[in-house]
């Protein structure tokens, strides 16, 4: 018991409070009347408890996250010619400024590949921007288009769609999740009217693992898809190329971006 009680320790923090509790509880004096030998069986079901707690709760300990955009030299831009800026960790995506900016979609992008993986980050837009950020993706065509999926930074009030938090096929199938005109793209349009942040941060947790997809904003769960057509990739975030630049240069930030890779 000292053995085990030195080893766990250090997690205690992190599980649930229930198995903390009753951790606890078998410790207290048998002020009740409690018998040695129901202690001791109570404390070794606390035990057992708390070591499947730690085995099965998570795939990923918290340690395992490392930030991802301290090293420029671990990232390249491909695509259109959008300006990048990082500095402190934040990282400032904008088009130029011209009236007319068409073009390409243009991508910072790391150099390494990711498979399996927990994605968190913070993005900040305007709210009629739309941007995204691309998992599990690879090299288009020749202008160095990414093509893969893209999660969406949706908050375009002109459309009426509040999509961020779905997933698009960028240069591929579209949109996979939702799709337009059913109840469930109408659904997700009224779940992200009340949970995106015009002008503020909105944090995104994504989990690809295998062939399943999750995606969170501000804490709901966003998407849950199943799809089979790239298990790896690399991660890219995008400026979206527009036609009309005459009032605001569309800019898009992301902060306290982080990555833990996971094992099936």
């Amino acid at each position: 018991t000292t053995c085990l009680t030195r080893i766990m320790r250090p997690q205690l923090a992190s599980l649930p409070l229930v198995a903390a509790c009753g951790w606890v509880s078998a410790l207290e004096s048998d002020e009740h009347g409690t018998t040695l030998m129901a202690r001791i069986h109570t404390l070794s079901s606390c035990a057992l408890s708390l070591i499947f707690t730690l085995v099965v709760s998570s795939p990923v300990a918290q340690e395992a996250f490392v930030p991802m955009l301290q090293d420029p030299a671990e990232w390249h831009v491909v695509g259109g010619d959008a300006r990048w800026v990082l500095k402190g960790g934040e990282l400032h995506g904008s088009d130029p400024e011209t009236f007319w900016t068409g073009g390409e979609n243009s991508f910072y992008t790391s150099r390494s590949s990711y498979s399996d993986f927990i994605l968190e980050y913070e993005y900040k837009v305007a709210p009629w921007a739309n941007s995204g950020v691309m998992i599990r993706s690879r090299m288009h065509d020749e202008k160095q288009n990414l093509t893969g999926y893209q999660v969406e930074i949706d908050h375009d009030h002109t459309r009426e769609r509040y999509w961020a938090g779905g997933i698009y096929e960028e240069k591929g199938r579209g949109w996979l999740f939702p799709q337009g005109g059913t109840p469930e793209g109408e659904a997700f349009t009224e779940q992200g009217l009340r949970l995106i942040r015009d002008d503020d941060w909105n944090e995104v947790r994504v989990k690809a693992l295998g062939n399943r997809i999750q995606v969170w904003l501000n804490g709901e769960l966003r998407t849950d898809l199943v799809d089979d057509a790239a298990k790896a990739g690399v991660i890219g975030f995008q400026v979206h190329s527009v036609f009309w630049n005459f009032f605001e240069v569309h800019e898009v930030r992301f902060r306290n971006v982080r990555i833990a890779e996971l094992q099936q």
